[in-house]
């Protein structure tokens, strides 16, 4: 019996741009302000429950501009739990956000994804942009959680093309643990998310 090469969770997708505006209704108080990213790496709160590794694989710090768009991507997760495919704006650093609905990379064309695939004894996870107009240098990352854990960064991909596709981190997991990921894909001052979770085998 073949098992499918690849489960695809796509939750959710937000865009966040610059300019004030009220928080939603939905909008959760946070209890600590966002971390800063830092050269020492390490592990941040980004918000109660939510930590997040500001380092590599091999315990080096990510770059900065990395560890800030992670930062970003949790941040409104934390502020906006479970609220999917919405467009956001605010101030950059702040947490007041306002949300309505949308499911594309704008004027930009194409869609972000966050990609978790599972098969018994098996789990990857990548992030990928693609259909997007050419000659805009974006920046695409990804980070995941395994079993309610430290976020973990799963790579970053840059450049003027259609297509951006991260590196693929593959793990052999425990069964019936849940794993949360989002990827975020950046230019200028505007960001997009998408976030998947599923259950490993």
């Amino acid at each position: 019996m073949r098992v499918p090469s690849r489960l695809l969770f796509a939750v959710g997708m937000v865009v966040l741009s610059v300019g004030a505006v009220a928080a939603p209704a939905n909008a959760v108080a946070r209890a600590v302000s966002p971390p800063a990213p830092s050269a020492a790496g390490g592990v941040v709160t980004v918000c109660p429950g939510v930590r997040l590794n500001l380092d590599d694989p091999s315990g080096k710090p990510l770059p900065i501009a990395e560890q800030q768009s992670s930062i970003n991507a949790l941040s409104y997760r934390c502020d906006h739990p479970g609220q999917s495919s919405s467009v956001i704006s605010a101030p950059a650093g702040a947490g007041s956000r306002g949300a309505t609905p949308d499911a594309s990379i704008g004027k930009n064309g194409g869609e972000v994804l966050m990609h978790i695939q599972v098969a018994p004894g098996d789990l990857r996870l990548s992030a990928s942009a693609n259909s997007m107009s050419y000659g805009t240098h974006r920046t695409l990352s990804c980070d995941y959680s395994i079993g309610g854990g430290t976020y973990q960064s799963c790579g970053r991909a840059s450049g003027p093309g259609t297509y951006l596709l991260t590196r693929t981190d593959e793990f052999c997991p425990v069964p019936g643990e849940r794993v949360d990921g989002i990827a975020e894909i950046a230019w200028g001052s505007v960001a997009y998310y998408d976030d998947a979770s599923a259950i490993t085998q």
